[in-house]
């Protein structure tokens, strides 16, 4: 992709953001889709999936319309979240399902990802996005919600979603094989966490 920023796509922008933020190729490596542009247009094609994405501004909007993608509107990060069946939900995690989660408690709302550029993270729009997804989230309807957390010391990634009253559920030091890290510089200190949080 290009280095100037100005000229990158919506659909660009939020690959660069993931393969910086979270690991290189993520989207080919981590996901069914193989690539972001397909991952997005089908979360925009259908009803129970979401994508949000916050404008340079801090203005935050769910992308109903695929023509987005390919607008050059500077973001500063995306947010993805869902209704999962037990199937999906078993397909994207790395670890058996009923090794972290009950099958009763499906279909669920999933907190799937909330990514932001370096210079983003941790300010004022972290909040606004987390309470967008979960507003997002109530309308869906699910009496469950789950996520995936990646959690690193010196972050406060998994105090936001503990905050909200989600409960950590497994927590996991190898949970990818071939994880390439993003953040850390050599091996990566990071663990993932499952959260699963009922809705009252």
């Amino acid at each position: 992709m290009g280095s100037n920023i100005d000229s990158l796509t919506v659909i660009e922008q939020i690959s660069e953001i993931a393969n910086n933020q979270l690991a290189p190729g993520y989207f080919r490596k981590y996901t069914a889709a193989g690539d972001a542009e397909t991952a997005m247009r089908e979360r925009i094609d259908r009803d129970d999936r979401e994508l949000l994405v916050c404008y340079s501004g801090e203005t935050i909007t769910e992308v109903d319309d695929p023509k987005v993608l390919s607008q050059t509107d500077k973001l500063l990060g995306f947010g993805l979240f869902g209704t999962y069946t037990a199937e999906e939900m078993d397909e994207y995690m790395s670890v058996p399902l009923e090794e972290v989660f009950s099958h009763e408690d499906f279909p669920v709302g999933h907190f799937r990802n909330l990514t932001l550029r370096a210079e983003a993270q941790g300010g004022s729009i972290t909040s606004p996005m987390i309470s967008r997804v979960i507003e997002g989230l109530y309308e869906l309807g699910q009496d469950v919600w789950v996520m995936l957390l990646r959690n690193r010391q010196g972050r406060d990634t998994t105090d936001y979603v503990e905050d909200f009253g989600a409960e950590r559920v497994e927590e996991y030091d190898d949970y990818l094989d071939d994880w390439n890290c993003a953040i850390c510089e050599s091996d990566c200190e990071c663990t993932f966490v499952f959260y699963r949080m009922e809705v009252t």
